[in-house]
């Protein structure tokens, strides 16, 4: 028989497992080149877990991915002249 207690932290862990993704995952996922993710990491810019005790294996969260794309693009609204520009120019 489980307790309350083991039953709150089984599902906190669980939630922790499911939210883990390896750099390749993380770069099919995000559509990012794992070589871009790696560099990342390498630059200090891209926080990763490791379990103790490895030297391989880096996991990012989605919080972790989600917060490094908002940092790394911007929304931009170019407005509908943008497109009609852009569609017109390419064919002269």
């Amino acid at each position: 028989m489980t307790t309350r207690a083991q039953s709150q932290r089984n599902a906190k862990n669980e939630h922790v497992k499911k939210s883990l993704y390896t750099i390749p995952q993380a770069a099919k996922r995000w559509h990012v080149s794992q070589s871009v993710l790696y560099a990342e990491v390498r630059a200090g810019r891209l926080p990763v877990m490791l379990r103790r005790g490895t030297t391989r294996g880096y996991v990012v969260t989605e919080e972790i991915m989600e917060q490094w794309i908002a940092e790394q693009y911007e929304i931009v609204n170019l407005g509908p002249q943008a497109l009609r520009h852009s569609s017109t120019s390419s064919g002269a």
